[in-house]
């Protein structure tokens, strides 16, 4: 029987900062979370920027106090990864001081003068996979050279959340192609950063982090970082890499035919491919996987899990129960296709090169109630909704990935917080017509991150290894009746979809 090993995992999220403990069996033992602080321009809300100020504070406060329980329980830290929302920037003067921390949210490239025609457009894509251009790290490089020259002239860095830690940890500026593949700035078939995008953007070269692996060592944890925290002295500290790659990981994708989701507050889904695989319509993204001969191809369902929170929180404020609880009662309560109510609300079918047009507003659909003979839709439908459109919205992004790709459905993999309603992953089974592979543990991005650092640590001697044993999965079978049903549910969803779109409200 192993003995147990520790290491220290941090999630920096668009909204949580996180902080682990977990243990050579995958288990989280100890845990603290901060809730974080944004500041949105109320003349212009598509800028927006996280709090450095209070996200410095917290930083060393959570690792401090999660050190004090492990000190307690005798827990003998060997190691430190980390995982981040992929689209975050951070800008850092020559002194390591933030200039500017903003999450994915932060659209304020919309505002930046920038022309650009369709075949420059085209080239970008070819080399990084992604569009738009708004939201990306050069934009707000160059927002801040139109805006706050002052500031941007005291730019000596620009890294993203993940590159972020790793230099608060180790003064080390170092990022990793899954989370690079993210900037706008990295050429995803060669895996490195592209002399035409940093001429196109004006960016020097000297600005962006060095290039490693996931799981590379970043380098030894500085003093006075032990000193604030508890952490041990000389700890090593490895690269980790963007939370949505290292979910997918975890729910199982390792191979070409492999699709999943990573169920969380929106839903990207994803196939993992033997090649880069561009768009020709550039409607999805392409980006490098965390292991160096593979990449993903990635669509995204939109506001997921934010869409559950939005609705217990504002509809069963007033329940004694456990509020998660009971949306789920609810929902087994209703019966499928909730009555024929159907919604778009934040869902959306990825459409990357029109990103900006994508529909603000929200739209229910539901019958009559005045109508003698049709059952009037009740609280218990409105939630079911919720999931259904949710599973509606994976599967017609799924249907555009193997579309796009022709790389058929072998496995489905599934992780993040949605796993938690056992109501949702039959649902998505049946709407999908597949078995799907839930992974046990919801918080799959930091789990297969740990499975690379304790394999990196040497507690197993393989990547496979370590995943057999820390890595747990149950599967989700669906039922031929309900399939055959949800396939005439999805395509009246679908018909609904398709309607709110040529409104063009």
């Amino acid at each position: 029987m192993r003995i147990k090993r520790y290491i220290l995992m941090i999630d920096f999220s668009t909204n949580n900062l996180r902080v682990y403990i977990i243990d050579s069996l995958g288990n989280i033992v100890i845990k603290e979370e901060s809730k974080i602080e944004m500041i949105i321009n109320p003349d212009y809300p598509f800028i927006i920027e996280y709090d450095t100020k209070f996200i410095k504070e917290i930083f060393f406060k959570i690792i401090k106090d999660v050190m004090k329980e492990a000190k307690k329980s005798n827990i003998n830290i060997e190691a430190i990864s980390c995982v981040a929302q992929r689209i975050g920037t951070v800008f850092i003067d020559k002194n390591f001081n933030e200039i500017y921390m903003g999450p994915n949210s932060d659209s304020r490239g919309i505002f930046v003068d920038f022309p650009i025609n369709e075949e420059e457009i085209k080239r970008v894509y070819e080399i990084t996979g992604h569009t738009p251009l708004f939201i990306f790290s050069p934009m707000r490089f160059l927002w801040f050279k139109e805006n706050k020259m002052e500031m941007a002239k005291k730019i000596s860095k620009i890294l993203t959340l993940h590159d972020w830690i790793i230099h608060k940890l180790t003064g080390n500026s170092i990022t990793e192609p899954s989370i690079a593949s993210d900037t706008l700035l990295f050429d995803i078939n060669k895996r490195e950063w592209n002399k035409y995008l940093l001429d196109l953007f004006g960016v020097d070269i000297e600005l962006l982090p060095e290039v490693k692996n996931a799981g590379d060592f970043a380098g030894e944890i500085e003093k006075e970082v032990a000193r604030k925290t508890g952490l041990p002295k000389n700890l090593p500290v490895f690269v980790g890499g963007g939370d949505t790659h290292f979910g997918l990981l975890a729910a199982g994708l390792m191979n070409e035919k492999h699709y999943g989701c990573v169920a969380g507050y929106t839903s990207p889904v994803a196939g993992i491919t033997n090649k880069p695989i561009i768009d020709k319509n550039m409607k999805v993204w392409a980006g490098c996987h965390i292991f160096p001969n593979k990449w993903i191809i990635e669509s995204n369902a939109g506001f997921s899990g934010g869409l559950v929170d939005w609705f217990i929180k504002s509809f069963l404020f007033s329940t004694s129960l456990n509020p998660y609880r009971y949306f789920e009662k609810l929902v087994e309560s209703s019966e499928i296709g909730a009555k024929g109510m159907r919604m778009r609300i934040g869902s959306m079918i990825m459409n990357a090169k029109n990103m900006v047009e994508q529909k603000m507003n929200g739209f229910i659909l539901l019958k009559s109630p005045n109508i003698p003979f049709i059952k009037p839709a009740r609280i218990e439908d409105f939630a079911r909704s919720i999931l259904e459109t949710i599973a509606f919205t994976i599967k017609a992004n799924l249907k555009q990935l193997i579309e796009i790709s022709n790389i058929k459905l072998e496995y489905f993999g599934i992780t993040g917080g949605l796993t938690r309603f056992k109501s949702f992953l039959k649902i998505l089974s049946n709407v999908l017509g597949s078995e799907i592979q839930v992974s046990k543990k919801f918080y799959g991005s930091m789990l297969a991150c740990a499975i690379l650092t304790f394999k990196n640590i040497a507690v197993y001697s393989s990547f496979e290894e370590a995943f057999r044993n820390m890595a747990n999965f149950y599967i989700i079978k669906p039922n031929n009746k309900k399939i055959q049903i949800y396939n005439e549910i999805f395509l009246d969803w679908l018909d609904f979809y398709k309607t709110i779109d040529s409104i063009g409200i």
